[in-house]
């Protein structure tokens, strides 16, 4: 039985169009551009969080002390002030959607309290009763996570959960600090990472949480028997636990150094994961894990820039990171990464897609005006 020439012509051009999809999707590789965010008169900055209009939050030296900032493209870097006035300090730990900033600040009487500013102002969220709070998430609804000491611990930190109307609530022994928008609360208690929910403690295993998306993947740092656990990724949906790995080149001789290590701070809702891993030459490295790969930020950016990116702490919808490292030999930077959208998006691949679905409506016709043409060789 012969192959008919419209049947073999309908095959090369699907050979060749996967070819071509295959090819451009292979050279699809995502880079990035990067933006000193700067410091406000110190040497001293790090980026902590960044929301999806690409407003970025954390903390920066000043002559007064380290103080919170918010950097807003055009306008640059605004200090957020404290709650103790001069000589006082405050850091910035998440922002959401709203422009609303968590952190926490000092006092006028030399405690630190979890904050709120929004609206130009600063508000003080209190204590559970002790000494100190620190805010460290807040999800688009303004609900707001933490730790803090009660009057009773004496200084043991207990996760709490803020909303208003209702002020500070206390969830038990632990760290949260992060929250999604469906209310979950990520976190640690006795050494395991925990998840609250209204439906009560849901225990993901030995580690630390520290963030988690709206599609429940929650990322973090696993606990390991050496006590160097790597960065993990853990699916609510599929109840899974997923070792990230690191950046290092493998064990180590006994006598030698700890085993390279790495921890992931921040996933956003396409489930890429930001954090920090351990070189093989023993240097922390910023690190993206994308589609199953995990890649060394400072491969992302051009080998000019100056930079050396050593830790990445959140990552928005867009692909932007922040984070801060080195630059040109300084000291600690805030810096922010946008993504090359031209080389990030595999235009030819989608018209390679194209043309092979209409390759393949050609072929299913020529098999139907020829219904015998054999579907494999003999």
């Amino acid at each position: 039985m012969t192959w008919s020439c419209e049947f073999l012509n309908s095959m090369r051009t699907l050979v060749v169009a996967l070819g071509f999809m295959g090819s451009s999707m292979r050279a699809a590789t995502i880079t990035y551009s990067v933006t000193d965010l700067g410091t406000l008169g110190g040497r001293i900055s790090g980026a902590s969080s960044i929301n999806a209009v690409g407003q970025v939050v954390g903390s920066i030296e000043t002559s007064a002390g380290d103080h919170a900032f918010l950097w807003q493209s055009g306008t640059g870097m605004q200090d957020l002030g404290t709650l103790g006035g001069d000589f006082s300090s405050s850091s910035a730990a998440s922002i959401n959607n709203a422009g609303q900033v968590v952190g926490s600040s000092d006092t006028r009487t030399g405690q630190s309290h979890a904050v709120l500013w929004q609206s130009g102002g600063i508000q003080d969220l209190g204590t559970l009763g002790g000494t100190y709070a620190h805010a460290t998430g807040i999800n688009s609804s303004g609900q707001i996570v933490g730790f803090s000491d009660t009057f009773l611990s004496q200084g043991v930190g207990h996760a709490f959960l803020w909303q208003s109307g209702n002020g500070m609530r206390d969830l038990g022994e632990g760290q949260a600090y992060g929250i999604n928008d469906m209310g979950d609360v990520i976190g640690t208690t006795a050494g395991h990472v925990v998840v609250w929910r209204a439906a009560g403690i849901q225990d993901l295993g030995p580690g630390l949480g520290f963030a988690t998306n709206n599609t429940g993947k929650v990322v973090g740092r696993g606990a390991a028997s050496n006590g160097h656990g790597d960065a993990f990724l853990w699916d609510s949906n599929m109840g899974t636990s997923q070792d990230l790995g690191t950046l290092g080149a493998g064990p180590v001789p006994p006598l030698g150094p700890p085993p390279p290590d790495s921890v992931a701070f921040g996933v956003n809702n396409a489930g890429q994961v930001v954090g920090v891993s351990l070189t093989s030459t023993l240097d922390f490295h910023a690190f993206l894990y994308n589609q199953g790969n995990m890649t060394d930020l400072n491969a992302m950016v051009p080998a000019t820039s100056g930079w050396t990116l050593e830790y990445a702490y959140s990552i928005n919808d867009t692909g932007q990171i922040v984070g801060y490292g080195s630059y040109r030999g300084s000291a600690q930077r805030a810096f922010l990464l946008t993504p090359d959208t031209s080389a990030a998006v595999p235009e030819p691949a989608s018209h390679a897609l194209c043309s092979v679905v209409l390759v393949g409506l050609a072929l299913m016709r020529a098999l139907h005006r020829h219904p015998n043409t054999p579907a494999h060789g003999n």
